[in-house]
């Protein structure tokens, strides 16, 4: 198969969606496809070409930039004249409208984007509820990265063709790490500024009531007003300081306040990438990847009150988990070859109807 994967990501690479992205086109290529990405993005160009192998990534300052990036992008994906359009959504740009038809188009969902633009202002929210349908009405099928998100009431007039398929992750990329030394609780907690549901401010909140403990907090620097003595902040990280962040922690702490979005299922990137280092982990929502791993997740209820109602349930939970680590052998469902077996049968079938 010839494949275009068309994409926006503002972020840079030290992103997880750029290691998704690239390791999904690393699966499609192993397995005999062609496989180009093109990328539109407000970060630095030279270090996701280098990610990406073949891929057309434009870079833009601005809205009008960002336009004439995405007409370059939809001219180059016509020359391409890919079988299949894989189209990781977001919002739709006037240049979108002369995307291939001919190719076949999976679109992948990752969020109820109308809850999410409702998040943002009524212009954005507006502006997204009357363009989306010229995105979802012309697949041939939508992915979506969570069982929840294929029944919201977003997707629910558009193609019967659905599959769910969780984010993955390349093992292979992360090192089993061992338990640190030390008899103090050592918590980590990765995410993005700008999105509350992940819930920042419940990890503060815990710091508060866990003096004792330490806690390390990669994607934001500190902008609190109050003092937390027990919590390092490290900002934005590549791969290999994340993975030192973690090799000192004993457990991850995952997506605490989804229930903001309307929402009670994930599937998140920084999840798996604690499991497959070794880290038990405490979140707040369902996850068909982790619920099941029993010890070594905490998973608490989806709600404002979640960590002050939990306290209790949390500290025994760090007790028993400080002195364990999760076995490879217990997620390799979370690697990204079992996810993209998934995904290409799907292209396959697709290009023989």
């Amino acid at each position: 198969m010839r494949i275009a994967y068309f994409a926006h990501e503002k972020s840079g690479i030290w992103s997880g969606v750029s290691h998704k992205i690239a390791a999904q086109v690393e699966q499609w290529r192993l397995r005999g496809n062609q496989a180009r990405v093109y990328l539109a993005t407000g970060a630095d160009v030279e270090e996701w070409q280098a990610r990406l192998g073949d891929a057309l990534v434009l870079s833009y300052d601005g809205a009008v930039a960002r336009q004439l990036v995405m007409t370059r992008l939809v001219r180059d994906v016509r020359r391409y004249a890919p079988d299949l359009l894989y189209w990781r959504f977001s919002t739709v740009h006037p240049p979108m409208v002369a995307l291939p038809r001919r190719a076949r188009t999976v679109i992948e969902v990752n969020t109820d984007d109308t809850l999410e633009y409702a998040s943002r202002g009524l212009l954005r929210a507006n502006y997204n509820r009357w363009t989306r349908d010229f995105a979802f009405n012309r697949a041939d099928a939508l992915v979506f990265t969570a069982n929840e998100l294929s029944g919201q009431p977003a997707f629910a007039a558009y193609t019967r063709r659905r599959v769910v398929i969780t984010n993955g992750i390349k093992l292979e990329d992360y090192p089993e790490l061992p338990l640190p030394d030390g008899p103090t609780p050592r918590l980590v907690f990765v995410g993005s500024p700008g999105q509350s549901w992940q819930g920042i401010d419940k990890v503060l909140y815990l710091a508060e009531q866990r003096p004792d403990w330490r806690f390390d907090v990669v994607g934001w620097s500190d902008t609190s007003r109050r003092a937390h003595e027990n919590v390092t902040w490290h900002g934005r990280l590549g791969r290999s300081d994340v993975l030192k962040v973690m090799s000192q922690s004993h457990i991850g702490i995952g997506t605490l306040a989804l229930h903001r979005k309307a929402l009670g299922e994930a599937s998140a990137l920084k999840v798996r990438e604690y499991l497959a280092v070794g880290l038990p982990v405490i979140y707040a929502c369902r996850d068909s990847d982790a619920d099941g791993l029993d010890r070594y997740v905490l998973r608490i209820p989806n709600t404002e009150a979640n960590v002050a109602e939990n306290l209790q349930a949390i500290d025994e939970f760090v007790q028993s988990a400080m002195s364990l680590r999760v076995p490879r052998d217990a997620v390799p469902h979370i690697d990204v070859s079992t996810k993209e077996d998934q995904r290409l049968a799907l292209f396959e079938s697709l290009i023989e109807d």
